[in-house]
């Protein structure tokens, strides 16, 4: 099964088995979150404990991960707003 999770605007997908997934519910009911609070719980833990393992390493590894990611978008922006002009040119 796949699995959406949604928070602070981004969205994260990932296959669990139902049965699991039965199960995630009902911890975060025991606990009084919703599944999303649970997982980002539980990422924000995984992230503390590997900053905590080796900071500089971590560090590293997420600006590299950022300048990857960043420029993406960016091109993205341009192709639209160029296929946009050319439309708007192709109509005056």
């Amino acid at each position: 099964m796949l699995y959406k999770v949604m928070g602070k605007g981004h969205l994260v997908n990932f296959k669990m088995e139902g049965e699991t997934r039965d199960a995630l519910h009902v911890a975060a009911k025991l606990r009084g979150l919703t599944v999303s609070a649970l997982l980002h719980s539980f990422a924000v833990q995984v992230i503390r404990d590997e900053r905590e393992r080796n900071p500089r390493a971590f560090d590293d590894l997420v600006a590299a991960l950022r300048a990857k990611t960043s420029k993406a978008p960016r091109r993205i922006i341009k192709q639209k707003r160029r296929s946009g002009n050319a439309s708007q040119d192709k109509d005056h």
